[in-house]
């Protein structure tokens, strides 16, 4: 049985361009992140930057958000 999920135009953009960095298609790409993120999963659990970095994501992104975190929390003070 297969099932349709709506998302942005945006969203499936990002989703494509991971599918492309991964060499995988988008259905693929969401089948293992649901996959890596199932309870019960006995695989090793990434912290969540190195579980961005797994997917692509540029350390320049990664440090971007971080320091957005960083801003956000002590504002939130």
């Amino acid at each position: 049985m297969s099932h349709a999920l709506t998302i942005s135009d945006n969203a499936y953009e990002m989703l494509k361009q991971i599918a492309e960095w991964q060499g995988q298609s988008p259905e693929a790409i969401v089948e293992g992140w649901i996959a890596a993120t199932s309870p019960g999963d006995d695989r090793s659990r990434y912290e969540t930057e190195d579980w961005f970095r797994q997917l692509g994501v540029s350390e320049e992104r990664i440090r971007k958000a971080r320091e957005r975190a960083a801003s956000e929390d002590a504002h939130a003070d």
